[in-house]
């Protein structure tokens, strides 16, 4: 039902989160792709989500400039995006994307080339993967996503004021 000659076709480097996607259609079947202006929709709340209909229709400013990532509390982890800042504490979790840090490259590629089977054999993915094992659960990661979208230039220290 969202079609071109409603819809902005321009590509965009606003924050739209998937939480935002419950406010924004209720307040399309309520109000209408061209309602009227001062048509709310419903109420739905204290929720995360916020209308972003303004900003697909017409390519108006994103109506959030913040979305949490994740809160791992098991594995003791967070990430914030807040505008062009993507901002981690704790390990940020398996995978190179980012990169954790003083990874055994050897023993991490082993460990996700192996059977399933084996690998839950791993007491510790933490203590398995990492060469230092003495990783600092308060330890802060910040990537400018807007020039960085790969995450691959750590700037905190550059950055202390962001952080």
């Amino acid at each position: 039902f969202l079609i071109e000659a409603v819809v902005s076709t321009q590509s965009t480097g606003e924050l739209l989160h998937v939480t935002d996607w419950l406010p924004t259609l209720t307040h399309l079947g309520a109000c209408g792709v061209h309602g009227d202006p001062g048509c709310q929709g419903p109420l739905l709340g204290d929720i995360d989500g916020v209308n972003q209909w303004s900003m697909i229709a017409k390519g108006a400013k994103s109506n959030r400039t913040e979305f949490l990532v994740n809160i791992d509390q098991k594995a003791n982890n967070a990430a914030i995006r807040m505008g062009p800042w993507k901002l981690y504490q704790g390990n940020p979790g398996k995978g190179d994307w980012p990169p954790p840090p003083r990874l055994n490259e050897k023993l991490y590629n082993k460990q996700f080339s192996e059977d399933q089977k084996v690998r839950a054999e791993y007491e510790n993915d933490h203590q398995y993967i990492f060469l230092d094992r003495s990783y600092d659960k308060l330890k802060v990661q910040l990537y400018n996503v807007e020039y960085d979208p790969a995450e691959t230039k750590e700037v905190s220290k550059q950055n202390k004021d962001i952080v």
